[in-house]
């Protein structure tokens, strides 16, 4: 609102103070609650200088003016045109500022000339640091209540309050008219001697208190004060009586007759010493519903500065930013301290829109977009659309930050509230969330595990990609988050089972087990390993269940053909008459047939995990610790004998051949018991003896001949000595060699006959 010129302002701090933020918005909520209650009244509301700020729907019926066309205005325009030369106006705001108010009867004149007298009250506005607001002006009409001539006008016109009381005084004892007028005047007119005893009363002062002559002198006029301006009183007519002449004004309460108490709006003055009165004049008049009207003002003044306090104390504390713009020209008048520390600029750095657009969205591109779409969906006029997220600032250190902002209009106040709050650290975790998610999403569908997890209600939570279409396949429906997990599709019997599986981890207990189920995908049996796994929130609760489900499908029928080739091993192993056994590198023994409870009279299990050296004789075990180190360095032990002790400490020979495994570091080795074989060596070799002793010891040439070419393989002594060929020279002949040409036919015949 353009303001006009200064009409000799009451005060010029405060008028300056009156534009700060907040104050201008505190003191035009007041005075328009204080205009609403005006009734028949006009109610005028101004700013320190005297321009109207607003009024009610009374004064516009009394003066003429639409609000529009007084805004702005000044009261002097009221006034009789004289009166605005000498600055009457402006003395009149001066004694409501610096005195409980102003109270008078005067001229005033309406939009149209036409002059009106009227009673006036000026009552000044202040804030909580009694800084000077305004005032509040209640103007009503009296010319028809008072039924008086143009001629008492003209005169109440030319006198002022107190010359006019102080005519009427004078007239009292000499002029009936005017006696008469003072008896039936709309005002007390009282008058009291040095004591403050009554000499006189007018009518009026009866039908105002309802206290007859004969009962006012009864009391004094202390008596009948109210009890807490009694003191006050009292002070007040010791200056009366020391200030001959002098017109002092008074509000205060008095007793009615009737027992309440009403407000007088008075003056004393003291003729005591003019030989024409000789009296105090005490001029009143009730103002009990005017001043119970101020009053109720006051009150409402003090309630809504007590709760614009509140508010302003919690604007000030709110997590939140807020602040508050004129809409026509876009200046600030309210910024909360969370909204510029949210931003990071000061209340002046953001003291306009163009000014808060440019700093907080330094980019040009990114400012643009978003102004655009600010301005687009404020001009929208929908509430609903001026709410924007997530939106990235920048502060005057040069820091991003993420923010909320909403935006509140209020259209009849010309006001645009915005708020706003920081989310950067929300924003920032929501990413990690979102990026911690993405990850998971990716490591449990990049994997062929079925991962699926539920919650207490047995509701599935989250699961993969592999989860979903294996629970489609098998039994026709497609699965998702909040579904429950138990499908009838898999049956009874199975779900049965798993219910109590999921129990059971809600419970507490970690399960792994493996399940076997029919996949219509590949129309095979399916074995998958199951693991289940409680799931804590972070107070420890159990509040879901994490399920995993491996397939294992290939390595369970390889281990099942496995254990068949183990068993099938076993049984071949078993089914030897030889030792068939793996070693390691410490030389114990890792397996063992049961040959070895044969041969050795140890059962498998007694031999197993036991060091081979244990049952070695003593006298072999240092040259089997040297084959052993061939072994592991790669040289295969073939046919290599060794003692070993059987359970029952007895000896025993075994001939064996192993093979080093070096990446398993394993041996595997066969033996086979060569007792009772060295026990036929030895008497084969026994058996030789003899028959070489006899052999060469014979007196008999004897000679031993390869049937099919007859030659000589050995020859004894006798031979030698008989035939004179050596020994070497024999076995370089034939049996032919000895024989006469014609014995040889009869020889060979001999020979194929035997």
């Amino acid at each position: 609102m353009k303001r006009k010129p200064d009409l000799n302002p009451v005060s010029s701090h405060a008028a300056s103070k009156v534009n700060e933020p907040g104050v201008q918005i505190t003191g035009e909520r007041t005075l328009r609650a204080i205009l609403s209650e005006g009734e028949g009244s006009a109610m005028i509301m101004t700013d320190p200088t005297g321009l109207v700020i607003s009024w009610n729907k009374a004064a516009e019926s009394i003066f003429g003016y639409t609000e529009n066309e007084i805004t702005g205005k000044s009261i002097a325009c009221f006034y009789l045109p004289g009166t605005i030369e000498s600055g009457e106006h402006s003395d009149n705001l001066q004694q409501a500022a610096q005195s409980p108010g102003y109270f008078a009867e005067g001229w005033r004149v309406k939009k149209d000339g036409t002059k009106f007298w009227a009673y006036i009250e000026y009552t000044a506005l202040y804030d909580f640091n009694r800084r000077l607001l305004g005032f509040a002006n209640t103007i009503r009409e009296l010319t028809e209540n008072k039924h008086i001539t143009e001629d008492d006008i003209e005169y109440s016109a030319r006198s002022n309050y107190n010359g006019r009381v102080k005519a009427f005084e004078k007239k009292i004892t000499s002029d009936t008219r005017f006696r008469k007028l003072i008896e039936n005047s709309y005002e007390g007119i009282t008058l009291l001697d040095k004591d403050f005893k009554t000499i006189f009363r007018s009518r009026s002062a009866k039908r105002i208190n309802g206290w007859s002559n004969a009962e006012r002198t009864k009391q004094s006029m202390i008596d009948r004060v109210h009890p807490d301006e009694k003191e006050w009183m009292a002070s007040l007519l010791k200056k009366v009586l020391k200030s001959p002449g002098t017109t002092i004004p008074c509000i205060f309460r008095t007793t009615h007759f009737d027992g309440h108490y009403i407000w007088l709006q008075s003056a004393f003055t003291n003729y005591l010493d003019d030989p024409e009165i000789e009296a105090i004049v005490f001029n009143f008049r009730d103002i009990t519903g005017e001043k119970e009207l101020q009053i109720k003002e006051q009150r409402l003044v003090k309630e809504l500065k007590e709760r614009n306090s509140f508010i302003e104390t919690i604007l000030e504390n709110l997590p939140i930013g807020i602040a508050v713009n004129r809409i026509d020209d876009g200046k600030t008048t309210i910024v909360n301290k969370n909204f510029s520390e949210i931003y990071g600029w000061s209340e002046k750095d953001l003291n306009d829109v163009n000014a808060f657009f440019s700093k907080v969205y330094p980019d040009e591109t990114y400012r643009n977009r978003i102004v655009g779409q600010v301005m687009e969906d404020i001009n929208s006029g929908d509430p609903a659309r001026m709410v924007w997220k997530d939106m990235i600032i920048t502060t005057k250190k040069g820091k991003n930050r993420v923010i909320n902002s909403k935006n509140i209009p209020l259209y009849d106040q010309n006001l645009m509230i915005s708020t706003v709050t920081d989310v950067t650290d929300e924003y920032n975790q929501s990413n990690e969330l979102k990026r911690i998610k993405a990850n998971q999403d990716a490591i449990i569908n990049g994997t062929e595990n079925l991962v699926w997890s539920v919650d207490a209600d047995l509701r599935i939570i989250s699961a993969n990609k592999h989860y979903v279409e294996f629970v489609k396949a098998n039994t026709g429906q497609y699965i998702s988050e909040g579904d429950i997990a138990l499908t009838k599709g898999y049956g009874e019997e199975r779900l049965a089972r798993w219910r109590d599986y999921y129990e059971r981890a809600l419970f507490g207990e970690i399960l792994t087990f493996k399940e076997e189920i029919f996949d219509h995908r590949t129309n095979r049996v399916q074995y998958g390993l199951v693991s289940l796994n409680p799931m804590y929130n972070t107070e420890g609760k159990i509040f879901g269940v994490s399920c995993n489900i491996k397939n294992i499908t290939e390595d369970t029928l390889n281990l099942m053909a496995l254990e068949r080739a183990k068993n099938d091993l076993e049984k071949i192993m078993n089914a030897s008459l030889d030792i068939i056994c793996t070693i390691d590198a410490r030389g114990n023994f890792l397996s063992i047939n049961s040959a070895a409870e044969t041969i050795l009279g140890y059962k498998p299990e007694e031999l197993i995990g036991t060091s081979v050296f244990a049952i070695i004789h003593p006298d072999d075990r240092e040259k089997t610790k040297i084959a052993s180190a061939g072994l592991m360095a790669g040289r295969d032990l073939i046919n290599y004998e060794c003692r070993y002790l059987r359970k029952d400490d007895s000896i025993v020979y075994l001939t064996s051949s192993s093979k080093w495994d070096p990446s398993d570091r394993v041996s595997y080795g066969v033996a086979m018991d060569a007792t009772e074989y060295k026990k036929i060596i030895a008497e084969l070799a026994e058996s030789e003896k003899k028959y070489s002793e006899l052999f060469h010891l014979s007196p008999m040439p004897i000679c031993v001949y390869e049937l099919g070419t007859l030659n000589i393989l050995d020859v004894n002594e006798a031979a030698i000595e008989t035939f004179g060929y050596s020994r070497e020279e024999f076995l370089s002949i034939s049996l032919k060699s000895l024989a006469l040409p014609e014995e040889i036919p009869m020889i060979l015949e001999s020979i194929i006959e035997q």
